[in-house]
């Protein structure tokens, strides 16, 4: 898959202007926390998973994942939102964030925190009007390997389950398939977050694409 190449050492992506997403699960699923840098055409994505413990137990590949460091697990039953929010404001502080998008969805206890310490934080809708360009613009980077994501083995088996929606305007928006029991593309949604967010400070053509292209 593209996109697989090396990322920047730290100090360069400390340097780089950087735009972040937030999906927040409801409970029990997924919590994902992207974070995009931009180096004129070229951009670098890192998503954080976070997942409670229980959870984990239930699905032998979050296991392996977390131990090997890929995904970070959290006690108890539901998703531990204190952790999300300091590794949000860790990354704040070390790196160039211009803004956080974030769904409003499940919100109501972090964001505001998190306002409050500094961090600045966009809402961003999930509908399609609000989707759809920095989707498309996901589908062109990937298709032009212009996103590096370094060897993320959730991000790339997040990629694997996205399915794509079109409105009847021919808006379209990232899904899951709902028939196939526990695919996952918490990920993919917040880069596709961050990245909208991120063309808030940059004009860009938009060039739709057909095929969805990993």
């Amino acid at each position: 898959m593209k996109g697989a190449e090396d990322m920047p050492s730290e100090a360069e992506l400390e340097r780089l202007p950087c735009w972040g997403g937030l999906d927040l699960a409801s409970t029990r699923d997924l919590t994902a926390f992207a974070l995009l840098w931009r180096d004129g055409s070229k951009y670098y994505l890192r998503v954080q998973h976070f997942v409670p413990e229980e959870t984990a137990n239930e699905r032998k590949q979050y296991r392996q994942w977390i131990d090997a460091g890929h995904i970070i697990a959290t006690p108890g039953n539901v998703v531990d939102y204190d952790r999300v929010r300091d590794n949000i404001l860790e990354a704040c502080e070390r790196y160039e964030v211009r803004a956080v998008a974030y769904d409003r969805k499940f919100s109501a206890y972090i964001v505001p925190q998190l306002m409050e310490a500094g961090a600045p934080m966009e809402p961003f809708g999930q509908g399609f009007l609000s989707m759809a360009h920095p989707t498309k613009l996901l589908e062109r980077l990937l298709a032009g390997g212009d996103l590096c994501f370094g060897a993320d083995p959730v991000l790339r088996w997040e990629f694997s389950c996205v399915q794509i929606a079109r409105d009847p305007a021919d808006n379209l928006k990232i899904t899951k398939n709902r028939n196939k029991k526990g695919d996952m593309v918490d990920g993919v949604v917040a880069a596709v977050m961050a990245l909208g967010q991120s063309e808030t400070d940059h004009d860009s053509e938009e060039t739709p694409l057909e095929i969805w292209t990993l």
